[in-house]
């Protein structure tokens, strides 16, 4: 009978089949760069991804909270199993030169590059054969609506129970479809000062949503404003009462609450009388956010009281901030032996729990369940979320990631998933599913009475 690959031949084996499909892999992040769509919409990425498992021999499952994908791998025994995801989703960016004609969609966000690697690992792991000589099997996750926007249209999915959340992530939790995890690895495009790969250990900021509604009296602009009640205006109040809390908001708590008015009137000759606004409220712990979104709310009322107006305040949840107590150091090490393994010391930004973020993602809801961990690749130039994002480097940008991932998993399933087991041992939850998803029902319910 002949010997199974030690560790160290198994890692090489798999690091090169992303070599050999190098050229399939790039091609592969062209197309989804060029075919953006947002989220709970993610149709062409969806069937993309189900064409390269059939090609491949993943089984797969479509359709999971809308447009949701699901690959699946299994090795010669079940002692556990990686979840290996990417965020499906793009952002509006219409200035973007290779924005959506029609949507004004544009991968400015670089979630293209999450998927691009998620696929480049099944490659990999699927043309190699190393699932054969480990002890627990991969998913591929395709996940939807990372991006927290065109929240009109996601609470109607919401209210029709076509999906249970806002975000992506948190409809999968709510769904269960992240239960039979031991482990979360997750990609996000940045600028590394010309490193290949980055080690996230910090933290960023949680949030909840805000819809506002003012509701005034229509009348005639030019001949009769003095019969209507100008919602516009009182929007406008409300926002500079906003701007008047500012300076209230603690550093500490790393507040950032940014409004757009996505209906400002209806006619320019016609009093405004139905202005909406949505808006975020961000802060560094789930107390500071709540202390600010009662500024906003008070804020909001004296605006609608000021002019006569009604108002409609309406919360949602967000997603949870990314907290570095809860990292895995035994991935988080991993990933970064890995990485410098692969690209030497020089190619490697290794992280620091004490960085932070004010930005959010919908990952820290995940790793407040299970394990997570995630790194940061480059390949891009250009503030992300701008029309001057780009990609310049496609083999960092799709091909190194996913020889960290491979590595790593072969790492973490090798010998009966030993270090795997531990890494789990070593994490404690705050939440079970069901836990998260009460939390949420919980805040909601006090957020309704006391508005």
């Amino acid at each position: 009978m002949l010997s199974s690959p030690d560790r160290t031949e198994l890692k090489k084996m798999a690091v090169e089949q992303v070599d050999q499909h190098a050229d399939e892999i790039v091609e592969i992040g062209r197309t989804i760069w060029r075919n953006p769509e947002l989220g709970y919409k993610e149709k062409k990425t969806a069937a993309l991804m189900g064409d390269v498992f059939d090609r491949y021999g993943i089984p797969h499952r479509d359709g999971i909270a809308l447009t949701g994908v699901k690959g699946v791998l299994k090795g010669r025994s079940h002692e556990g199993t990686i979840g290996v995801a990417g965020d499906m989703d793009c952002v509006v960016c219409p200035d973007h030169p290779d924005a959506d004609l029609e949507t004004g969609g544009a991968h400015s966000c670089g979630h293209h590059g999450q998927v691009t690697a998620l696929l480049a690992t099944a490659i990999a792991l699927a043309s190699s054969g190393v699932m054969e000589h480990l002890d627990g099997d991969v998913q591929f996750i395709g996940m939807p609506a990372e991006e927290y926007v065109e929240l009109d249209f996601r609470k109607r999915l919401v209210d029709k129970g076509l999906v249970d959340f806002i975000g992506g992530k948190a409809s999968w939790i709510a769904l269960g479809e992240l239960d039979d995890l031991d482990l979360y690895l997750a990609s996000h495009s940045g600028r590394l000062d010309g490193r290949l790969v980055g080690i996230q250990r910090g933290s960023t900021n949680g949030f909840i949503g805000k819809m506002i509604r003012f509701k005034g009296q229509d009348a005639h602009a030019g001949a009769a404003p003095h019969l209507g009640v100008n919602a516009l205006q009182a929007a406008i109040v409300g926002l500079v009462a906003l701007n008047a809390q500012r300076d209230t908001f603690t550093e500490a708590d790393l507040i950032r609450i940014h409004p757009i008015i996505t209906k400002g009137g209806d006619l320019v000759n016609v009093v405004p009388a139905d202005v909406r606004i949505e808006t975020y409220v961000r802060g560094k712990t789930l107390d500071a956010i709540w202390s600010a979104d009662e500024k906003l709310e008070r804020s909001m009322r004296a605006g609608a009281m000021a002019l006569g107006a009604g108002v409609e305040i309406g919360t949602m949840p967000g997603y949870l901030p990314q907290r570095p107590e809860l990292a895995v150091p035994v991935v988080t090490d991993l990933l970064e032996e890995n990485a410098v393994a692969l690209f030497g010391e020089t190619g490697v930004k290794r992280g620091d729990p004490s960085e932070y973020g004010t930005a959010s993602s919908d990952f820290g809801d995940v790793s407040h369940i299970i394990p997570a961990a995630r790194i940061t690749t480059t390949g891009v130039v250009g503030a992300g979320h701008s029309k001057d994002f780009r990609v310049t480097d496609e083999h960092a940008a799709y091909v190194a990631p996913a020889k960290v991932f491979v590595a790593t998993i072969v790492d973490l399933l090798h010998d009966g998933a030993g270090l795997l087991k531990q890494a789990k041992a070593s994490y404690k939850p705050v939440f079970t599913a069901q836990g998260y998803v009460n939390m949420w029902k919980e805040a909601m319910g006090r957020a309704a009475r006391t508005g």
